[in-house]
């Protein structure tokens, strides 16, 4: 409900073009995040919605990256041993 008027101000320029375009612009300004209404209107105008979007390219991921930085296997937690001093310290 918040961006309702911006979302009905989108609908309403689309409205003025064709089916085919104001698709088009759409994907491209959710292809970039560019959701708001000047932005989508600028797409329109510049007739940036007929040229092609680039191609994203995404560098192939080795098994290390696939995992988030800090994420630790349960082999991994385990393979440490809490000492006395380790474990005063927690308390």
């Amino acid at each position: 409900m918040s961006q309702l008027r911006t979302v009905q101000a989108i609908v309403t320029h689309l409205e003025k073009f064709p089916p085919e375009r104001a698709r088009a612009a759409c994907v491209r300004a959710r292809y970039f995040g560019n959701h708001s209404y000047r932005g989508v209107r600028a797409i329109l105008q510049k007739a940036l919605d007929r040229e092609p979007l680039p191609l994203s390219v995404v560098p192939a991921r080795s098994a290390d990256a696939a995992r988030p930085r800090f994420a630790r296997t349960a082999t991994e937690l385990l393979q440490y041993k809490l000492t006395w001093e380790d474990d005063n310290e927690l308390n």
